[in-house]
């Protein structure tokens, strides 16, 4: 087995159960995630393998990710050199490590990657078909009940509040993280896969997305779901296409769940009273959902907040979550404690990567743009940049952005060895 061969491995590994498989865990310490570990590892080791292929973008790096990356790999490091944090501290520095593994595995074995993430999304898929199919009482205990045991016990090694049977999760810890799995899911099988493996990944992603009863995953959903309408009208011969295939696939579904009384049960299930209570906020603010209180209230008492080491006024450094012992739930808030207004610009600056990319010559840029705008609405209600194994899909699709703008629109100044204006080259030394 080569290298490349085994990081794909232990790609598929971490991607399934990175959170599951872990050293130490206690409440109060998420533990060692060893596959994490292992594959980014791997990932660097498959990349140098491959010659360090590498996008060629004059100052892309410092326009995109690079300001950001840097912040978060310098803060850390400052906040222990000042002793406000110790040595182990430093493991914050995956948030950047591992983005960077998953580009460069991707960039190493380029389309390679796609069946091994397609099996992920279908395993997470299908695990969260069964939870949900225990709730609507079309499993029965007997077969569902040893792996709803094994979902609690693992929630309640990370704290009791982390226990939940309502909810669909797949094989992560918490079901608003298994929503934005699911998002990302979508958007790669939506834009790089085909045939069969396109179809399964969206059913899956869209089961994954509904089962965990996120709102914020929902909104997202309808935004998706409304974009794609608009530009499905707009093309007659694609608008026709996509009629047939609702009518052949989607509405014999439906008409079956229906007879069954499977779409019944699942209107009945907290998903309407969930999304209910998130509607009530437009006209009864946010008072009216206990829920979204509670958050607006973690997020008053972050802003608030004062790091207890304020020698250089930018925050925390380290973890805010060392520190700050409520949750936080939003991506903006939380680097805001850490770095303040520095670090909430670098993040911004990221989020608004695809324009340059775009200036940059790199084409398509829309499942980047995707990508950025769905981290951009969870990062409203979630901490989708700590939670790496969630978006490892976002940086699958930045990569394979970059080889299809490269096989599409580079090929004249690869063969020439010289770079074309406004294209994007792969770099090998």
């Amino acid at each position: 087995m080569t290298i490349r061969s085994l990081s794909l491995v232990l790609f598929l590994l971490y991607l399934v159960l990175g959170e599951r498989v872990v050293i130490g865990r206690s409440p109060g310490f998420a533990g060692v995630p060893v596959l994490e570990i292992l594959f980014a590892v791997s990932a660097v080791a498959a990349w140098v393998s491959a010659g360090r292929p590498r996008p060629r973008l004059p100052g892309a790096w410092i326009g995109t990710v690079g300001p950001l990356f840097f912040l978060l790999l310098a803060m850390p490091l400052t906040g222990v050199l000042l002793g406000t944090y110790q040595l182990t501290s430093l493991y914050s520095w995956m948030i950047v490590l591992v983005p960077l593994a998953v580009l460069a595995l991707t960039l190493a074995v380029r389309h390679r990657i796609l069946p091994v993430v397609h099996a992920a999304i279908v395993v997470h898929g299908l695990y969260a078909l069964g939870q949900t199919s225990l709730r609507l009482g079309l499993l029965p205990v007997s077969v569902w009940g040893p792996l709803q045991t094994w979902d609690a016990e693992v929630q309640r090694s990370m704290s009791e509040a982390y226990v939940i049977y309502g909810r669909s999760t797949g094989l992560f810890i918490n079901a608003n993280t298994f929503a934005l799995w699911s998002l990302t899911a979508l958007l790669l099988s939506h834009y790089f896969l085909s045939g069969a493996r396109r179809s399964t990944g969206i059913a899956f992603a869209i089961i994954g997305i509904l089962g965990s009863q996120s709102r914020t995953g929902i909104v997202c959903l309808a935004v998706l779901v409304l974009l794609w309408a608009l530009r499905t009208l707009r093309d007659s011969d694609r608008l026709s296409r996509q009629v047939v295939r609702i009518a052949v696939f989607i509405l014999p579904v439906l008409l079956v769940g229906y007879a069954f009384g499977i779409l019944q049960r699942l209107f009945e299930a907290a998903l309407v009273s969930r999304v209910t209570d998130g509607l009530s906020v437009l006209s009864d603010g946010v008072r009216a959902d206990s829920n979204l209180l509670g958050r607006v209230e973690a997020w008053r008492m972050a802003l608030d907040y004062s790091p207890s080491d304020p020698r250089l006024s930018f925050g925390t450094l380290g973890p805010p979550q060392v520190q700050f012992v409520h949750f936080i739930d939003n991506q903006f808030v939380s680097f805001y404690l850490q770095g303040g207004v520095l670090l909430v610009a670098a993040f911004l600056l990221a989020l608004l990567s695809p324009v340059l990319l775009s200036r940059r010559g790199v084409r398509p840029i829309s499942p980047v743009v995707a990508a950025s705008a769905v981290l951009a609405i969870t990062s409203l209600t979630l901490t989708p940049m700590h939670d790496m194994q969630a978006t490892c899909l976002v940086w699958v699709i930045v990569g394979l952005t970059l080889d299809r703008s490269l096989a599409e629109h580079g090929g004249a100044g690869r063969r020439s060895g010289r770079p074309v204006q406004g294209q994007l080259l792969l770099r090998h030394p």
